[in-house]
């Protein structure tokens, strides 16, 4: 009984921390359907839906996040298998290289973006490299990596995080294959290399597939990388729906468009309307104080009078445009 209320204790913070997760999910859900009560908007309906499906920037957004999150893990996926048999071949599948290869995967997505804007921008480290070395005459000769539509800074540096991961993912299971089954192969007259292909390979796939949809996932919904390394247009998917989402203007949030338009609109017009009687004391205050500098200081603003009487003009003129007192 004390071990059960032991272990119940210890799953309480993993409960509080799914619960809210399904609190969250249902919160966007509700929002995406229109019921937004904060703003008046009880009556769920599919029309925000519609409306961004039929935004053109919404695809191109959807698009260069698929081709991102794609690219970089089928990379990530064959770099990192080929990097974990590696290591298995040689035997450091234990001891202070299986550490080092998780730096990167330990290392913040804006320390990661800081890194390829220094490394492999045309003012970067390889670009002078290359330039010292020869290869190319300039340093703008160096090609543009960073901040283009074809997402390739983005991508190279999903790649530095993704394939320790996928190595280290598949580390043990790689190994205990290769251990076992591998010499086993190899044993009976197989070359390391139709072993790893033949044998330890195809038992490692299912964890290589795994590490391949969570590193698709997680690139697919990275906001980090894309806004920082990304191109401003086309912006990836949850880039666009972050700016949408938190622009201060109510009609870019789908939930609020229709009915805080008009009520916008209405009140802008008020205030337009309103203008003149709010600008008649501001106007009425410098006229008389332009009025006295120009009666009590006379040597001094000998040359700018002319200038100072054109504006004391133009300020009566205004005044009686507006038909103020």
């Amino acid at each position: 009984m004390r071990k059960k209320r032991t272990a119940c204790l210890l799953l309480l913070p993993l409960f509080a921390v799914t619960a809210l997760s399904l609190l969250a999910c249902g919160s966007v859900l509700t929002q995406s359907l229109g019921v937004v009560p904060a703003f008046g908007l009880t009556e769920p309906t599919l029309d925000y839906y519609r409306e961004a499906l039929a935004d053109p920037a919404f695809f191109s957004a959807l698009g260069v996040s698929l081709r991102t999150a794609l690219l970089s893990a089928l990379a990530a996926a064959a770099l990192g298998t080929a990097l974990c048999g590696a290591l298995v071949r040689l035997g450091r599948d234990r001891g202070p290289m299986a550490y080092l290869i998780r730096l990167p995967i330990l290392t913040p997505h804006a320390v990661t973006a800081l890194f390829a804007i220094l490394l492999l921008s045309q003012t970067g480290l390889v670009s002078r490299c290359a330039w010292a070395l020869g290869l190319i005459d300039d340093p703008g000769q160096f090609p543009q990596l960073l901040f283009t539509p074809g997402c390739g800074g983005t991508i190279l540096a999903y790649l530095w995080k993704e394939v320790p991961f996928v190595a280290y993912f598949t580390l043990a299971l790689m190994a205990g294959v290769s251990g076992t089954l591998g010499e086993a192969a190899e044993n009976l007259g197989a070359s390391p290399l139709r072993s790893f292909l033949t044998v330890t390979l195809p038992l490692s796939l299912p964890a290589v597939s795994q590490a391949f949809l969570i590193i698709f996932l997680f690139a697919f919904g990275g906001y980090e990388l894309p806004l920082l390394l990304g191109a401003t247009v086309p912006k990836a998917l949850p880039v666009y729906a972050h700016l949408a989402y938190m622009h201060p203007d109510l009609r870019q949030r789908p939930a609020a468009l229709r009915q805080q338009r008009p009520q916008g609109q209405q009140q802008l017009s008020q205030g337009l309307r309103q203008r003149p009687d709010a600008l008649a004391p501001a106007l009425g205050q410098g006229r008389a104080l332009l009025r006295q500098t120009l009666r009590q200081r006379p040597p001094k603003i000998l040359r700018p009078q002319p200038l100072g009487q054109d504006l004391l003009q133009q300020g009566d003129s205004l005044i009686r445009t507006q038909g103020l007192p």
